[in-house]
């Protein structure tokens, strides 16, 4: 009896156990994966994220970088795996990661990761790879690995005369905003320009497909500057009469001449108030006699003298230069500040006699700061600076400007057939004043 059963069951098992299959088959097919290579994916968009933390020990703010890009897969995914790789302008490796998702995408559904990126100063972002992997229920049409995505970024640095203001990067082909008008003193903003020449306004709706400076450009406050000139410098500037005669017999003055040119104040102390000007202003040529007088800008005048060291006169005809000197000078003079930058181009402020008027003011740009212009070189064995604001020879001794009102330079003449004025710089001004001052 035992054996019939047995038998039974083993009859009805056989005939179970195909139909059990289909079943189990018909079950999990559905379960199969395919691997979906690298072909079948596609970066969509992507952004490079500026984010700003806050460092509580040092109380510093903190930037670092987040790439964020929205991909897709031509093929539904139950899983994908992605290798990112960031690289800087020279091709340094700045961080590599993989990222890694178990969870179902439809077909052409965008889906967005984002990888975090330290900030190196010196190179900045330039492309990040990305290689794509995952599964699939749906059997790819091909198996090709492809090569990785390459997104691109520029580096957009914007600049405030030779500085670097700020520092955008953008993805390659796109626009970049345009940054806040910058400072510069004495002048204002004009325009953001794409030469460092400053002649060519940037377009901000083109594209950026490289890097890119853009430099700002300013014009003169003209009317800012010269009211400071008026109200401030002047306190600094002098107009010095040279009165050359002879005397008679009797005692009485004859063949008397008088000229004038201009200086500027080096210092103030002990009670004495020290002069630079051109040598020629206070030469003494055809009279017996001479009286040097020195009128400040509230026209107050003043006995003056040339400044001996030693018993010798601060007069050169090598430096073009002298130093004249007056005693008690009231307090509301001031000494004139320098500066030794020196550059082509530049704005120049000059302050002279102009058409019979003392301390007049003219603007002009530096055109050439080295040797004396032609028929000069005889007499200057320096480098000058050539400039073309508008001077007469009335304006020697008087101060060269830069746009901070610091002394670049004091005028010593001019070049009638170019119109254009020279004088010397600061760096042999000092030169000359030590030679007679320590």
């Amino acid at each position: 009896m035992k054996n019939k059963i047995f038998i039974f069951l083993l009859v009805i098992l056989a005939l179970w156990l195909p139909s059990c299959s289909e079943n189990l088959n018909e079950v999990f097919k559905n379960d199969v994966e395919y691997d979906v290579t690298n072909t079948h994916f596609e970066v969509v968009d992507f952004e490079l994220l500026t984010i700003t933390g806050f460092n509580t020990k040092t109380g510093t703010s903190q930037k670092s970088y987040v790439v964020e890009f929205t991909s897709k897969c031509d093929l539904p995914l139950t899983e994908y795996s992605i290798d990112v790789s960031v690289y800087t302008s020279n091709n340094k490796l700045l961080s590599s990661e993989t990222i890694e998702e178990i969870r179902p995408i439809d077909s052409h559904e965008h889906f967005v990761e984002t990888v975090e990126v330290p900030k190196d100063l010196d190179n900045p972002i330039k492309t990040v790879k990305v290689t794509y992997s995952g599964k699939s229920s749906q059997k790819p049409s091909s198996t090709a690995i492809g090569s990785a995505k390459v997104m691109e970024f520029c580096t957009v640095t914007f600049y405030n005369e030779s500085t670097p203001l700020a520092e955008k990067i953008v993805k390659k082909g796109s626009n970049v905003e345009e940054w806040d008008a910058p400072y510069k003193n004495n002048y204002v903003f004009s325009q953001w320009c794409s030469d460092s020449s400053k002649t060519q306004k940037f377009n901000f709706s083109s594209k950026i497909l490289q890097d890119t400076n853009i430099y700002a450009s300013y014009v003169l406050d003209a009317t800012k500057l010269f009211n400071k000139v008026h109200s401030e410098t002047m306190k600094s500037v002098v107009t010095i009469y040279n009165k050359e005669y002879d005397k008679d017999f009797w005692g009485r003055i004859e063949n008397e001449t008088t000229w004038n040119g201009s200086g500027v104040i080096l210092n103030i102390s002990n009670g004495y108030c020290y002069i630079l000007t051109a040598d020629h202003i206070i030469e003494k040529e055809t009279g017996d006699y001479q009286n040097l007088t020195v009128e400040d800008y509230r026209g107050r005048t003043y006995e003056a003298k040339i400044y001996k060291k030693n018993n010798v006169p601060a007069t050169s005809s090598t430096y073009r230069l002298a130093i004249v000197y007056f005693k008690a000078p009231p307090s509301d003079l001031e000494v004139i500040h320098f500066s030794q930058d020196i550059n082509v181009g530049d704005d120049i402020i000059a302050i002279g006699w102009h058409n019979g008027q003392k301390n007049t003011v003219s603007h002009g740009n530096i055109l050439k700061y080295g040797e004396p212009p032609n028929g000069y070189s005889n007499k200057i064995k320096f480098d000058v600076i050539t400039h073309n604001a508008i001077v007469t020879s009335l304006h020697s001794g008087g101060p060269l400007l830069n746009s901070d009102l610091n002394l670049i330079g004091l005028q010593i003449t001019n070049v009638y057939s170019t119109n254009e004025g020279i004088a010397i710089p600061t760096s042999k001004i000092w030169e000359f004043w030590e030679l007679y001052t320590q």
